[in-house]
């Protein structure tokens, strides 16, 4: 039996995935499954053992085999008996329904009903009730195959990866025993999720100081100005970032998967530290934290619920003033982690 499973496009929601992917796994064991995503969810999952075949599908790709009809059809030479849409958009129906596949199972959502054969309702309650992404892909795929899961997301890293982090920590002079805390000041969303750079730079300060860690903020393309501006400002040796070295989705997975703890905005990494269980102290904005639950046991979610403007979800500060960011306090995210590292700390002297 082959299985097409449509990954999501954001990097979070891909980990958010995983533990559908799971359980797709456990109750089809024998099944060939055929990953279709972008490079970069690929990236994303480069280590797990789930998918027997990856089918690279980006629409805006330059690269003109990873586009919507060429995608098609290397998915029509699959010969796919079964095909799992994670994504809730028309558009991943109708590849799935011109790709030939007989059994195309997705949320009922945008209209797309017609073109699925098995179209599952969304698990929501009423309408505008948040459900984190996680719970609908699970639910997805238990609609389906049957059993329930409360796998938690679960990332690997490859040994290639791994090498990437060496090569930071060589580069910064720590020892692989050194304790880092991985901070994350931005992501694709926007900038209004972004926490003020000056207020990561004290944190760091109070990082080295109090807890006698060293730290690492991780970036990606559209964050390595902010980096190199963070580590100036900073000016600590036990203070750097990963902005000098080639952009890489597998060096920040292996980053955070060795780090003792992470401070993150609401971004994809934040959710790689729930793959390894890595203890996270999360900053909410203008987003929902409920929108993005992903049972990681060790996360302690900061906001400013008293702001009567957010959650907005806007990309920008429609008011201008960003309160729900910059009003969360140096003072309140160094408590909230203080208390984090030493529950986690514990729970590891007693084990």
């Amino acid at each position: 039996m082959r299985i097409g499973v449509l990954m999501p496009n954001w990097v979070g929601d891909v980990v958010m995935a995983t533990p559908a992917l799971r359980l797709l796994r456990e109750r089809l064991p024998d099944a060939d499954l055929v990953g279709i995503m972008r490079p970069v969810a690929a990236e994303v999952l480069a280590g797990v053992p789930w998918f027997r075949d990856v089918v690279y599908y980006d629409r805006r790709s330059d690269q003109p085999e990873q586009r919507m009809w060429p995608v098609i059809r290397q998915l029509q030479e699959q010969r796919l008996d079964s095909i799992v849409l994670f994504p809730n958009s028309l558009r991943s129906a109708f590849v799935a329904w011109r790709s030939g596949t007989r059994e195309r199972i997705g949320i009922a959502r945008n209209g797309r009903g017609l073109i699925l054969t098995r179209a599952v309702r969304h698990p929501r309650r009423y309408f505008h009730e948040p459900v984190s992404a996680m719970e609908v892909y699970r639910h997805l795929v238990s609609q389906w195959v049957g059993g329930k899961t409360k796998y938690p997301p679960q990332l690997m890293t490859t040994s290639h990866e791994r090498a990437l982090a060496d090569e930071v920590w060589q580069n910064a002079g720590w020892k692989k025993s050194e304790k880092v805390v991985v901070l994350n000041s931005g992501g694709a969303y926007g900038p209004a999720k972004d926490w003020p750079l000056r207020s990561f730079v004290t944190l760091s300060h109070r990082l080295v100081a109090e807890l006698g860690t060293k730290v690492l903020m991780v970036c990606g393309p559209a964050e390595r100005e902010n980096a190199e501006q963070f580590v100036k400002l900073a000016d600590r040796d036990e203070i750097q970032s990963t902005a000098s070295l080639p952009p890489s989705i597998g060096r920040t997975k292996a980053c955070i998967q060795r780090a003792a703890m992470m401070i993150s905005t609401d971004s994809g990494p934040r959710h790689f530290a729930a793959g390894y269980n890595v203890p996270v102290v999360a900053l909410f904005g203008p987003t929902d934290d409920r929108w993005s639950l992903n049972d990681h046991p060790n996360e302690t979610r900061l906001a400013n619920d008293e702001l009567a403007c957010r959650p907005c979800a806007k990309r920008t500060c429609p008011l201008g003033h960003h309160r729900c960011m910059t009003d969360l306090s140096v003072e309140r995210v160094m408590r909230a982690t203080q208390q984090r590292w030493s529950a986690f700390r514990n729970k590891l002297n007693a084990a």
